[in-house]
């Protein structure tokens, strides 16, 4: 039995980032806790995910107290210009809709872009913080695709990573379709990232 021996508030609310947060910490002598209700929502002003990460990360810690875990990513779609802020993938197309409705008003913007401007990637940026101040974070791009055609939804996902079902490789899978090993060919930035951050969580605990 691992005896647990650091105490980690992951800083998000979304069940589905939850589980990628939960997925860097396998293995690790860690009692995991998602933050109670009264910790403020932040608004995600930074121009930067890393910025947002680093913010939500000490803004958790601070109101939480220990260690927390936080994490900012988004969909870079380069043809769209400043029609298009990654920072802001989750609500771009709309606050209090549902992942097929963001999915719907995506497409319907790109319907009159050709093929090989359709090109997009990944950028995923996470911070750690104890007490209230960063003590580490990172940054990376990766899986380098396009936008689909069509939305296709991940049947056993729960709502939140709706861009998983519009990004697709030139093969043609979607994002949520990718088994591991192709996840790291395509330099998924999750995959990136998790030995530097588990490493590090490992040398906290």
């Amino acid at each position: 039995m691992i005896e647990v021996t650091l105490k980690l508030t992951l800083a998000t609310f979304n069940p589905a980032k939850t589980a990628r947060l939960r997925s860097l910490c396998d293995g690790l002598p860690v009692q995991i806790h998602e933050p109670d209700l009264t910790l403020p929502i932040l608004d995600e002003t930074s121009a930067t995910h890393l910025g947002n990460a680093v913010a939500k990360a000490i803004a958790c810690s601070h109101a939480m107290g220990g260690a927390t875990l936080a994490s900012d990513g988004g969909l870079v779609i380069p043809v769209l210009g400043d029609r298009w802020e990654s920072t802001l993938t989750h609500r771009a197309t709309g606050q209090n809709v549902t992942d097929a409705e963001r999915a719907r008003r995506l497409l319907a913007r790109m319907r009159n872009i050709a093929a090989p401007q359709r090109e997009a990637y990944w950028t995923e940026a996470i911070a750690v913080a104890r007490d209230g101040k960063l003590v580490c974070a990172w940054e990376t791009d990766g899986m380098l695709g396009r936008i689909g055609d069509e939305f296709k939804q991940n049947p056993t996902a729960p709502e939140g990573f709706w861009a998983d079902g519009v990004w697709e490789t030139q093969e043609g899978k979607k994002r949520w379709e990718l088994n591991t090993s192709e996840r790291i060919d395509s330099a998924d930035p999750w995959a990136q990232l998790y030995d530097p951050v588990n490493r590090f969580l490992a040398r906290m605990a």
